[in-house]
């Protein structure tokens, strides 16, 4: 059995590695601009990891439920939705916009019905 010390120490290595590369990433950006696209396409890789593997396992096993299903929806949005997609990238980077959250913030504004 692995020591609590010994997960801890693991993933504190792993956030400062991630860390790491983050600053790395920041400081060399032009560096970078030629394969950004790349880079991004490679991080939404990010929906299909352990964690969501792991969160549908325990969906399927707590409801029965069949597993894809829960990814239909975004692989239909990547093979059908290119084009709005697109408009939404377009849209977020006229609007300064980082998580869907500050766009809908900034197209609609504080509302508390919004809320």
């Amino acid at each position: 059995m692995i020591s609590t010390a010994v997960v801890v120490a693991a993933g504190g290595l792993w956030v400062a590695l991630l860390f790491a590369v983050a600053v790395y990433g920041e400081r060399r950006a032009e560096r970078f601009r030629r394969v950004w696209p790349v880079i991004y396409t490679l991080s939404l890789a990010v929906y299909c990891t352990s964690w969501t593997f792991y969160g549908t396992v325990t969906q399927a096993a707590r409801w029965q439920t069949w597993l894809p299903p829960t990814f239909i929806g975004t692989i239909l949005i990547f093979c059908f939705g290119t084009g709005f997609l697109k408009r939404l990238a377009a849209l977020a980077a006229a609007e300064n916009s980082a998580t869907l959250a500050d766009l809908i913030t900034s197209r609609f504004g504080k509302s508390p019905a919004l809320a």
